[in-house]
């Protein structure tokens, strides 16, 4: 059976490795049995809402778990004060447990604090690790708990279920720290590099053919794409995704076949 790529780079994301205190982490991995034939691929969404939607399809169509409810939006009077991502039921043990799922890019700035975890930060400086471990660990978590959030879960002692998070990462460090260890996060979520347009120019890519993944496609493996494009015509699109102050991925084919990850900032 052929896997759709999209469901594909899904089943082998890799977690940041990052724990918020008695939170457990949930790999994608722990699904087992999965039958890919009841999984949609829904491709008209953005990409944060597709992944959700893969992953519980994906969830779903295991043989140890079923959702129990999902995207329960917690309101008060007239303003949504938050939502919980899923609540999921384990097959064997019955148990109940509440899960909040992130699916990021984010980019190793050395530069941008002395804080080492602070230094992961989104490809175009609009968000970071931090911000989001911590709206985790203060909103999303305890929003669970809150008496607001009671009258959503009616057949549910709240009390009673545990949390756990899945945090799928794909990391980036720049180009020259490519094979150094980074110690605070899982290793195998660093997938590329980054690089400036100057250095960009000069990194011994000629040969190569390109391709600028739009959003929709980003962590799908390169090798699925078909379409490169020669360094100048690339060169066009980068500065036009410059001029917007938003840095794209490049995906490269290298001339011995083998392919390669890198944002091309604007911001350095």
């Amino acid at each position: 059976m052929t896997i759709n790529p999209r469901v594909e780079s899904i089943l082998k994301a890799q977690s940041i490795g990052v724990s918020i205190k008695s939170i457990h982490n949930f790999e994608i991995a722990n699904l087992n049995d999965v039958d890919l034939k009841d999984v949609d691929f829904p491709e008209n969404l953005r990409l944060g809402k597709q992944i959700e939607k893969i992953v519980s399809a994906l969830i779903s169509a295991s043989s140890n778990y079923d959702i129990v409810e999902e995207n329960v939006q917690v309101i008060d009077g007239k303003i949504t004060i938050g939502e919980l991502d899923f609540i999921i039921k384990h097959k064997d043990s019955d148990t109940i447990f509440h899960l909040e799922l992130v699916y990021k890019f984010y980019l190793y700035d050395p530069q941008h604090s002395v804080v080492e975890m602070e230094k992961w930060i989104g490809p175009n400086r609009k968000d970071c690790f931090i911000e989001k471990y911590s709206k985790l660990e203060n909103k999303q978590f305890p929003l669970l708990f809150r008496d607001e959030t009671k009258p959503y879960l009616t057949n549910l002692n709240v009390n009673d279920l545990s949390q756990k998070l899945c945090f799928m990462a794909s990391l980036f460090v720049p180009h020259h720290l490519l094979g150094q260890k980074f110690e605070l996060v899982n290793q195998n979520s660093i997938i590329g590099y980054w690089l400036t347009m100057n250095d960009f120019n000069v990194n011994g890519t000629e040969n190569a053919m390109f391709y600028l993944p739009n959003k929709h496609e980003w962590g799908i493996n390169p090798k699925y794409n078909d379409n490169w494009k020669s360094m100048p015509a690339i060169l066009t699109e980068i500065q036009d995704a410059h001029s917007r102050q938003f840095s794209p991925l490049c995906w490269i084919k290298k001339q011995n076949g083998s392919y390669e990850q890198c944002f091309i900032v604007w911001w350095n």
